[in-house]
């Protein structure tokens, strides 16, 4: 039987209309910049298609990085409140911009490593969220987060990954991205999103 429901929190119409075209249009301008996403399972992270496909922008966000370094830490208090996560002192801010094209998905993990993707950090993820966004109109379909009931179990919270749409969790929390389809094949059609990932220092 599954246990209960982790604690996730959603705000809807998260940035503001200028800040989110910026993002967005960033985002556009570098396809070219995007390379795919490594997973941490067992020793080096590595590329797993049979367990995670998505990409990743290689420089991240960059004359937008202290933007959204500003955003994370301005709104923390609300999101760790938002998801159950007791107040902590932030140690560093790991933000990722991901596109998931047609076939894309990440079968369930969580966000916090272990093992020895861990041994090579000083600080562990502690609260995630994640903020989504795509070009109007939608070009997929898909790509929803679904979070798993404390204790396994087949019946998964889903959330949609809406426009201008903030959700978070403890970064301990089991969760995956369900397959996206994204039927015209190109860039500007992707879902995309920016992960957040607070850490607090050991």
């Amino acid at each position: 039987m599954a246990g209960p429901a982790p604690r996730t929190a959603i705000f809807d119409q998260f940035l503001p209309a200028d800040l989110h075209a910026r993002l967005l249009d960033y985002t556009l301008s570098s396809a070219a910049a995007f390379i795919p996403s490594r997973v941490h399972l067992v020793g080096d992270a590595s590329v797993r298609d049979d367990y995670r496909i998505a990409h990743h922008h290689r420089d991240g966000l960059g004359p937008l990085k202290q933007t959204f370094r500003d955003v994370a830490k301005d709104n923390f208090a609300c999101l760790a409140d938002g998801a159950g996560v007791k107040p902590f002192e932030v140690d560093w801010i790991e933000l990722e911009l991901a596109a998931h094209g047609d076939g894309a998905f990440f079968l369930p993990h969580i966000d916090t490593r272990t093992g020895d993707a861990r041994a090579t950090r000083n600080s562990d993820r502690v609260l995630t969220a994640v903020y989504y966004f795509h070009r109007e109109p939608k070009g997929f379909s898909g790509g929803n987060l679904e979070v798993h009931p404390f204790g396994g179990g087949p019946a998964c919270q889903v959330i949609e990954p809406q426009q201008n749409r903030m959700v978070c969790f403890a970064s301990t929390v089991l969760h995956q991205v369900s397959l996206v389809s994204c039927p015209s094949g190109k860039f500007e059609d992707n879902r995309f999103a920016l992960n957040f990932w607070y850490h607090r220092k050991r």
